[in-house]
């Protein structure tokens, strides 16, 4: 899984200048998604919803609309204003759980 993207996160998180909770975020999102493309997968794509970044978090209460789906949420968009994730669009009827890729291009040009 997505070690070497786990590294860069910790390596470079200082730089980005991103809080600890998008940073949690984002290491979570790093360790579940591949390095790089494999077998027909892509890489760098997170794709597992948003309750196992709330329990990163530290939340238990995972209900829509609850304090964890919104932290997460405030999570996931500063890190794409930050220019580190970036949300795919999703294909029609396939999917409900947003698809995010990593790109962790923050703060460099």
């Amino acid at each position: 899984m997505g070690m070497s993207l786990a590294a860069q996160v910790l390596t470079l998180r200082p730089s980005w200048g991103i809080s600890d909770r998008a940073a949690i975020v984002l290491l979570r999102m790093a360790v579940s998604a591949l390095d790089r493309d494999r077998a027909g997968q892509d890489g760098r794509l997170y794709f597992g919803g948003w309750e196992p970044l709330a329990f990163a978090l530290g939340f238990q209460d995972y209900g829509r609309g609850s304090a964890a789906e919104h932290a997460v949420a405030r999570a996931c968009r500063e890190l794409a204003d930050a220019g580190l994730i970036k949300r795919l669009p999703e294909p029609t009827g396939r999917r409900r759980t947003a698809v995010y890729s990593l790109t962790l291009t923050g703060g460099f040009p």
